[in-house]
């Protein structure tokens, strides 16, 4: 036996978080539930990340979430789906996966 475990991921852990339909359905709820909340998308990013994390987003991460919002939005897909599709971005996250 060993004390600790090493920091590892085996390809099937990784795509169970990218493909099993329950963390894609997890992704939509959480979505659907960030789109209908009446915020800036700064403001939802932060709760977020607060909410995954515990933990604000720094400055670059939050800028690349805006952007990849704002560029969602732009292309056409619906708000849910946005936010939905930032959501399994921060499921997939090793910060998220790993406790420290």
């Amino acid at each position: 036996t060993i004390g600790r475990r090493s920091v590892s991921n085996v390809p099937a852990q990784s795509l169970a978080l990218l493909n099993n339909p329950f963390v894609l359905d997890q992704s939509r709820v959480w979505g659907q539930r960030v789109a209908a909340m009446e915020a800036e998308p700064a403001e939802k990013v932060r709760l977020m990340f607060l909410t995954a994390f515990s933990r604000a987003p720094e400055e670059s991460e939050q800028a690349e979430a805006v952007a990849f919002i704002t560029e969602q939005l732009t292309a056409g897909t619906s708000p849910e789906t946005a936010w939905s599709e930032l959501a399994h971005v921060l499921f997939n996250v090793k910060e998220f996966i790993y406790l420290k």
